[in-house]
């Protein structure tokens, strides 16, 4: 499926922290390197991580273009990319990229913790909130027809977050059982769905109390 693509692009941007972002209208889209997928973003979710981000609490240095929950279509591949991404694919992404793949925390499959890693959506000019981004095909996965794509962006972050915790649970828990969510935001309500998809009993816990 060939597709035209620009050689710049809007990126939604921080510039200082706890300001509001800055629309850039000429950042230059980004070429793949190695496995590397160029993705076209149809949809990205806010995270509360966005919002920390956005307030200095994680250090992403400045500036940088915000979004960690990508959803969008393959338009390029770098010239080392497997066979199991193509152009047109429709994909979603996490932000751990360019990692070694080579220390204990890589080759243990969490290559999140990579003290090499790239974060996209913390880190550079590129991410969620600009119209195209490169995505590390270890940290993506293929989305199905059936989700639509601002359905999907939040699997991506607070979902795979609820999956990882639930999945936890099913190596000490019997499935048909009773399990205690505390807390049924972006993430616990989540977790509420695919427990219940387990075939879990759901006690739900939420606090309306602000202090």
């Amino acid at each position: 499926m060939a597709t035209t693509i620009p050689k710049t692009m809007l990126a939604a941007t921080v510039v200082e922290y706890n300001e509001p972002l800055e629309l850039f209208k000429d950042i230059p889209v980004p070429t793949p390197q190695g496995s590397e997928l160029l993705v076209k973003v149809k949809a990205s979710s806010l995270c509360m991580s966005d919002i920390a981000g956005w307030m200095g609490h994680l250090g992403a240095p400045l500036p940088y273009c915000a979004g960690h929950e990508p959803v969008g279509i393959v338009v390029a591949l770098g010239k080392d990319a497997s066979s199991e991404f193509k152009i047109g694919d429709r994909v979603g992404f996490m932000p751990a990229s360019r990692t070694c793949q080579n220390c204990a925390e890589c080759t243990s499959g969490n290559h999140r913790y990579c003290d090499k890693r790239t974060n996209v959506g913390f880190d550079g000019p590129y991410g969620g909130f600009s119209e195209y981004a490169l995505a590390d095909p270890v940290s993506t996965v293929k989305i199905p027809e059936a989700i639509a794509d601002d359905l999907a962006a939040p699997l991506l972050c607070a979902g795979v977050t609820a999956y990882g915790a639930v999945r936890k649970v099913t190596a000490h828990q019997p499935v048909g059982t009773a399990v205690n969510i505390i807390g049924c935001g972006g993430v616990g309500h989540i977790a509420i769905q695919y427990a219940v998809a387990m075939g879990y009993t759901v006690n739900a816990c939420k606090s309306c109390a602000y202090v």
